[in-house]
């Protein structure tokens, strides 16, 4: 499906080109997004063994229709990942996939993986948000809102 794609150089995927369920494990939930660029599996939820097994059996069966693209593994939504699951991220990461995550999962995950966590590139804010956040600077300029500092993704 086209539309609006991915922005940036973090492969963000807009909700309504491309997401769709494709397997509930316990509380977590994994959302296929199928672009042109890529091939995203999207965590929501914390990340177990039993999910992390899950999340690797679907990446096999997606094998067949990744056709050359990058496989990403976003995790920026998971709040959590068990000591069990680290080693099937570690190798999901070592054959190839690329995973996303925040900065809370950042040493958990960068720990297990091999790779050197790189900077995602940020979607920009939008011209009325900067020009808000330059106001609320000024007012206080000890401000550290998230709307003017958003979180940071990173590429392992």
């Amino acid at each position: 499906m086209q539309g609006r794609g991915f922005r940036d150089s973090a492969e963000f995927c807009h909700p309504e080109d491309c997401a769709r369920i494709h397997e509930c494990v316990g509380d977590a939930a994994f959302y296929l997004h199928d672009a042109p660029q890529a091939l995203r599996f999207e965590v929501r939820g914390a990340v177990s063994a039993e999910v992390a097994q899950a999340l690797e059996q679907s990446l096999r069966t997606a094998l067949s229709i990744l056709n050359c693209r990058p496989l990403i593994i976003d995790l920026r939504r998971a709040p959590h990942v068990d000591a069990e699951a680290q080693p099937l991220l570690a190798g999901l990461s070592a054959s190839g996939a690329r995973l996303l995550v925040g900065d809370e999962l950042l040493a958990v995950v960068g720990a297990s993986t091999k790779r050197q966590p790189e900077l995602a590139g940020q979607v920009p804010l939008p011209r009325l948000r900067r020009w808000w956040c330059r106001l609320l600077r000024a007012l206080h300029p000890r401000c550290i809102c998230g709307s003017c500092n958003p979180a940071r993704i990173w590429s392992l």
